[in-house]
């Protein structure tokens, strides 16, 4: 019986799904399973995804009812599908080698892993490189979940796209997480959804194994609308889970310290260049303001610039005014 479910959310991607098709056949280890999750596609893909399903029957396609403007939800609905130990996320427009399943669940194996990441290099179709933020220190080790969440925050020193994990974490995770809070600004879930797995892991193996990211330019990374600010949301979501699960003299607080101020004055900056309605803006202000008042100042005194620090105390207005005049100074013109 098969271990490992590929889940493959898609939404008009007709131009990569079958790139990212032809590398799950192409899997050495060949017992496998896979969902594609349609999110009511208006080219091509899910008439792609129904021809690869009627040329293998290791492959199923399933259709949301409505559209639902992200991954997330055709990401559930395939795991809740699934009927393995093990899922193995892949966004349609990525792709894996030839032995990337063997190799993690070797790994797994190995280690006793609840979940295997792999390393994930950067991707243009042809040429790849490692992505830059990667710790090379953690790549082969096995650590504990909860000691793991402090490497995703202020930059990812574990990349946590693709992987191998254990089917029960995202099931709990699911039924713990309330998409809808927070202005229903679901754009950067997944991320917190990350958090919420690696804590309630075991043990987590970070594989030597290649992810190929696609720099897609078409992605909420490179949006500049109110999807954007959903690092806001997601930010104070990681605010209320950090403070619950871990004290205030752990590194993993002061990780998220830092990363909920460099946070602050990444989307201060993002207004800039962006264009809102008055209840997007409203809406996004305070969001910064409840980011401020989960920040701990004192804490952060010698671990962020002193320059952005003092602006903390500022009142926002007035904030946002000499952050402007700043970056005008310093030739800052966006994030």
């Amino acid at each position: 019986m098969s271990r490992v479910t590929f889940i493959i959310p898609a939404y008009n991607v007709e131009k990569y799904l079958p790139e990212a098709l032809d590398a799950v056949i192409a899997q050495s280890e060949t017992d496998w399973k896979l969902i594609i999750a349609d999110d009511c596609s208006s080219d091509a893909t899910a008439a792609i995804a129904k021809e690869y399903a009627r040329r293998d029957n290791r492959i199923r396609v399933i259709r949301m009812k409505t559209q639902s403007g992200g991954a997330y939800l055709p990401r559930e609905y395939a795991i809740r599908e699934a009927d393995t130990e093990f899922v193995a996320p892949l966004d349609a427009d990525d792709s894996i080698g030839p032995d990337y399943l063997r190799n993690l669940l070797s790994a797994q194996t190995r280690n006793d892993a609840d979940i295997v990441y792999p390393v994930m290099y950067r991707w243009d179709g042809t040429n790849s490189h490692l992505i830059e933020s990667i710790n090379p220190e953690l790549i082969g080790m096995t650590l504990q979940g909860k000691d793991c969440v402090k490497f995703t925050l202020d930059g990812w020193q574990i990349h946590c796209n693709g992987g191998l994990i254990r089917r029960g974490l995202y099931l709990t995770a699911f039924d713990e997480i309330d998409i809808d809070g927070f202005y229903g600004i679901r754009s950067y879930i997944d991320e917190y959804m990350t958090r919420v797995l690696l804590y309630n892991a075991g043990k987590v193996s970070i594989c030597n194994e290649p992810y190929y990211y696609r720099d897609n330019q078409d992605s909420v990374t490179y949006q500049f609308n109110f999807k954007a600010f959903g690092r806001l949301t997601n930010n104070l979501r990681l605010l209320s889970f950090i403070g619950e699960h871990y004290p205030k003299d752990s590194d993993t607080y002061t990780a998220e310290q830092i990363h909920n101020f460099h946070t602050i004055f990444d989307a201060m900056r993002l207004l800039r260049v962006t264009r809102l309605s008055k209840e997007e803006y409203e809406a996004v202000r305070e969001c910064i303001i409840k980011c401020e008042k989960g920040a701990d100042l004192r804490l952060l005194r010698g671990k962020v610039s002193r320059k952005y620090l003092l602006l903390s105390y500022l009142p926002y207005g007035l904030r946002r005014r000499v952050l402007n005049l700043i970056d005008r100074m310093l030739g800052i013109k966006r994030i």
